[in-house]
Order: C-alpha cells, then sequence, then structure tokens
C-alpha cells in the first residue's frame, strides 16, 4: 500500500511510481557576437517523482471524496512518500495532481491520474 504522509490517499487502486534521476541546475549564458557558450552550475537539483494510478470507489461521491483528500495533501509542506514495494522518500513535495476522466469499471467508478512529487531534500 503506498501512502503520502501517513495517508493512504491512493489504496483504491493500484499505483505506480517511477523516480527521476538526479539533475545539475545551471544557467546558459550567451552572448551577441561571441562564438560559443557559457554555462554556469548551480549545484544538484531535487528528484522528480511521477505515480500514476487508477482510483476506484462504489459511487461517485466516494470518489470525488478521494480526489478532495490527494488534493488536500497538496499543502506546500513536505512529507514522506512510500510505494507499495516499501521505498521511502523523504522530503517529497507533491507539486501536481491530474486526475482523468471518471468512467464506469464493471458496477463501480474510477479515475485515472498522475501525480508529480519533487523530492527536495
Amino acid at each position: 500500500m503506498s501512502s503520502y504522509k501517513g495517508q493512504n490517499l491512493f489504496g483504491s487502486g493500484v499505483s505506480r511510481i517511477r523516480m527521476g534521476g538526479l539533475k545539475e541546475r545551471h544557467e546558459v549564458h550567451e552572448q551577441a557576437g561571441a562564438d560559443g557558450l557559457r554555462v554556469t552550475t548551480l549545484g544538484k537539483g531535487g528528484k522528480e517523482l511521477v505515480q500514476e494510478g487508477t482510483l476506484v470507489a462504489d459511487v461517485v461521491d466516494d470518489l470525488m471524496g478521494l480526489v478532495e483528500a490527494i488534493e488536500g495533501a497538496m499543502d506546500g509542506n513536505t512529507g514522506v512518500l512510500v510505494d507499495d514495494m516499501g521505498r521511502r522518500f523523504e522530503d517529497v513535495l507533491m507539486i501536481e495532481f491530474e486526475p482523468g476522466n471518471v468512467r464506469k469499471v464493471g458496477i463501480r467508478i474510477a479515475v485515472d491520474y498522475e501525480v508529480r512529487y519533487l523530492q527536495v531534500g
């Protein structure tokens, strides 16, 4: 079961988390009339994490409650993200939640989603 900030926000359906690599922050400087460019490195940037999955509920109101709980967790504060395999990602900030189209799955209601996080620590 995956969780964010100790809350089981995504347990109603299947989810998976993809971890991005480390990035070097940089600025590119170019000057008119000069060949080439200069790059200034600014240190390591945060890793991006992308979670994709499906939320499932018995009725639309319950499904919208799950969506609202996820949106409520996007409060500008970092937390711990734990995936289904028990991997812990510390100092993670939820920066984007994108639900898809609501659809019927048998007698239940579902919505696919994508969540983007930034590991800032």
